[in-house]
């Protein structure tokens, strides 16, 4: 019996312990995910050698052993549960947590006390929402409940101003007022405080893979839009989004989570979900998440691949995430540790192939100190290391595609692969303090030192330049690799001033200055004014310049279309924001900003070029106003509308971006146990860019429904429905590559159940 088995018996057993009778209806769904985990075994290497855990007899231990029942296994190990009870690791989350901080829907505050809430992401201090110059928006932890959310993107799409779309690879592409970069590398992820975007391509949302962060351990998520290089450097460059966990306190126990969604063709995929937190003390706490994925993922036809073939696009994922926080006196410790094995949609050159796939490790550790030194100044230091690994299987010619007479045609019966590995790294120290000696300000200032890396950049593949496919695959990474190693260092200093100039008044001022070892300097100020004109009506006003550092694959890449570019320079963006809240009756909530956004030097390759360059500009400008309000019998809704106007430098529109997006979210209370949640989001239709013939994308609709039965105080039941109108929808495929476009998923429906232990 594998340990996943045995640990899948002890919940089932703990579950009909607490809940009786009804823990009998439960064993099925154990069962079920226990019997789905499905180990294959490897197929024979004269099999064309497609299977991702066959690219190499070298890297096959990579794959060969990701089994989820030999990942719980280990992770769920007698010794590694003995390590997890001690309380040496874990976060105080000094920049990302209030930890006294109340647990609180923002459905179920009225204005006035809303705009009490500290927010941690629009400074480098805690400051109250109603008194932040920059545009934030703030979800929280019963919003994501009763939205039924499976990942982040399905909250953030909800957020005025962003946008998530899916690349060819079954990744997020966001746009941040109308502003989109194949990578997603405009907008900066914290977890607690700590960034997660990794340095080879600047982001969070390409190599890393946090759509499917777990939602279990999430205790609000603050989105600030606008530029944030003044506060937290590159990637800052037009918002950041800060996910906050839950504190040790709050959870008191043990929480078990399980989900399984299906759609029409059939299952699609479970998760589990096991939190514990504790504290021991005042200032020594615990808390630890373990999640587990194994999804097969939606099964989106295609009419045609590249190669003219058609076939199935299927994003099938299994993923490990490990967390854990810990308090120990004035110091903290945070870990986090992620693995994945998911498949690639469309294929990375837009060819299906369901053994196209990436396998992902990344791992973090932060140490962080909290010091008084006299009676004014709180000294904050902290340091931390990340790790990045990542193998990529790519089919660059499918078998029986490739036409006489080309030169691979010796590849016709097998096809062409490439199997591709690279390590990054990131080290930092930073030394912050936060000083309160003058009544009316509150300064803080620091030192950030960070050391940026990507190293053991492999290739390997069947083409060895012999005219004839080898297997197995063979190391060509002296002659045929993708890039080259690097390494750069960062020192920025930096300094932010709340200057409380009246009762009504407060400004917000803040400059960093980032010097980067390769590319230079890059100064960036920010200057925020909040007017309060009446006691429910203030006024926003804001002014920032941000930078975008280049990152290694802009810089080094080597590939068949395109290469990278060292003198490179940093992205620019200069951001002008005004904004008026208000909140004219106790139970009704409105905002709206009007912002510019002018972008220069934007790294891109220019039509008719094989290199990047610093050859983009573009304006961006609209409007986001979100209104709630709030019912006297517990009803509650939440609704957004954006306009974007994003023009390039030639004057034409941005292509696949809409005009217009709008959203809403609705709180209905149909029992004392049952409460319904709804969730609509529309946007209309994008244009296309003007080499493309091909005529606008139409709009679209999605609808959620979402459920939650509260069978008792421990014991929660859930069954939600996505896209319940099952429309039938896509989001823009680059010009020249699929004629389809890239299909939505249609209906699905997700059953739940969250049980929770003393």
């Amino acid at each position: 019996m594998s340990r996943l088995q045995i640990w899948g018996g002890l919940i089932k057993n703990l579950v009909q312990h607490e809940i009786g009778l009804f823990g009998e209806g439960i064993v099925y769904w154990f069962d079920l995910f226990i019997t789905l985990d499905k180990y294959q075994a490897m197929k024979s290497i004269n099999d064309v050698g497609r299977c991702r855990s066959h690219y190499s007899s070298h890297y096959s231990s990579h794959y060969s052993s990701q089994s989820l029942r030999h990942v719980l296994g280990l992770l769920f190990s007698p010794a590694l549960l003995c390590c997890a009870a001690m309380p040496v690791a874990g976060s105080a989350d000094l920049q990302g947590k209030l930890e006294n901080q109340p647990s609180a829907d923002l459905f179920d505050l009225l204005p006035t006390q809303l705009a009490e809430i500290s927010v941690v992401s629009a400074s480098l201090a805690p400051q109250r929402l109603a008194d932040s110059p920059a545009s934030v928006t703030v979800i929280t932890r019963e919003q994501i409940q009763r939205m039924g959310a499976r990942t982040i993107y399905d909250l953030l799409r909800h957020v005025p101003g962003l946008r998530v779309d899916v690349t060819n690879r079954g990744r997020p592409l966001i746009s941040v007022r109308g502003i989109r970069r194949d990578t997603s590398n405009q907008l900066l992820f914290l977890l607690d405080g700590h960034s997660l975007n990794e340095p080879t391509n600047g982001s969070a949302a390409f190599l890393v893979e946090l759509s499917n962060l777990p939602l279990e351990n999430i205790e609000r998520i603050e989105v600030m839009l606008g530029p944030g290089s003044a506060l937290f450097g590159s990637n800052a460059f037009l918002g950041l989004v800060n996910i906050i966990t839950r504190n040790a306190a709050e959870i008191d126990g043990t929480e078990l989570a399980l989900h399984s969604e299906w759609e029409a063709e059939g299952y699609i995929g479970s998760d589990i979900n096991l939190l514990y937190g504790e504290a021991f003390q005042a200032d020594r706490s615990l808390t630890f998440n373990a999640n587990l994925i194994d999804r097969e993922g939606e099964r989106i036809p295609v009419t045609a691949d590249a190669s003219g073939l058609p076939g199935l696009a299927e994003r099938d994922f299994e993923q490990v995430d490990l967390q854990a926080r810990g308090l120990l006196g004035q110091y903290s410790v945070q870990a986090r540790y992620t693995q994945q094995d998911r498949g690639e949609s469309h294929g990375a050159l837009y060819l299906l192939n369901p053994d196209d796939g990436v396998f992902f490790k990344s791992g973090f550790v932060e140490i962080d100190g909290k010091l008084q030194l006299g009676e004014h100044v709180r000294l904050l230091p902290r340091a931390y290391f990340d790790y990045y690994d990542v193998e990529a299987f790519i089919t660059q010619f499918r078998r029986g595609t490739i036409p006489p007479d080309s030169s691979y045609f010796a590849f016709n019966e097998t096809g062409l692969y490439t199997h591709l590995g690279q390590n990054s790294t990131k080290a930092g120290f930073e030394l912050r303090a936060s000083d309160f000696r003058f009544d009316s300000h509150r300064v803080t200032y620091g030192l950030l030192w960070e050391y940026q890396a990507q190293d053991d950049l492999r290739s390997f593949g069947n083409d060895i330049g012999i005219g004839i496919p080898v297997y197995p695959f063979q190391d060509v990474s002296d002659f045929n690799n993708f890039g080259q190693d690097a390494n750069r260092i960062l020192i920025a200093p930096y300094v932010e001033d709340i200057w409380q100039i009246t009762d009504e008044l407060i400004l917000n001022a803040g400059l960093r200055l980032d010097h980067y070892s390769d590319f230079g300097n890059s100064w960036n100020p920010r200057l925020g004014l909040t007017w309060r004109l009446h006691p429910n009506y203030r006024l926003r006003a804001l002014y920032g310049t941000a930078f975008r550092a280049p990152d290694f694959r802009s810089l080094f890449l080597v590939s068949p279309f395109f290469n990278g570019n060292s003198d490179l320079n940093e992205e620019q963006v200069r951001t002008v924001e005004i904004g008026l809240s208000a909140n004219p009756v106790d139970n009704l909530s409105t905002r709206i900003t009007l912002f510019q956004n002018d972008l220069d030097r934007l790294i891109t390759i220019p039509p008719g070029a094989t290199t990047f360059e610093n050859a983009g500009s573009m304006t961006s400008r609209g409007l986001e106003f979100d209104v709630s309000y709030q019912w006297s019998n517990g009803v509650g809704l939440s609704a957004n509308y954006s306009y974007v106007d994003v023009t390039l430098d030639n004057g034409d529109p941005a292509p696949d971006e809409p005009a217009h997006t709008a959203s809403a979210l609705a709180k209905i209370p149909l029992a004392d146990r049952l409460q319904a949640g709804l969730s609509v989001y529309w946007q209309s239709a994008s244009p296309r860019a003007a080499i493309d013939s091909r005529s606008a994308l139409p709009g679209y609709t999605l609808l959620d429904l979402n459920l939650i039965y509260r069978w008792s105080p421990r014991l929660e039941l859930g069954l939600a429905a996505y896209n319940f109108l099952d429309e039938d929808y896509a989001q823009p495929a680059p010009v020249g590559t699929l004629n389809d476009d890239f299909r939505g998923a249609g209906r699905s429906i997700r059953a739940e159940l969250r049980f929770a232990f003393p």
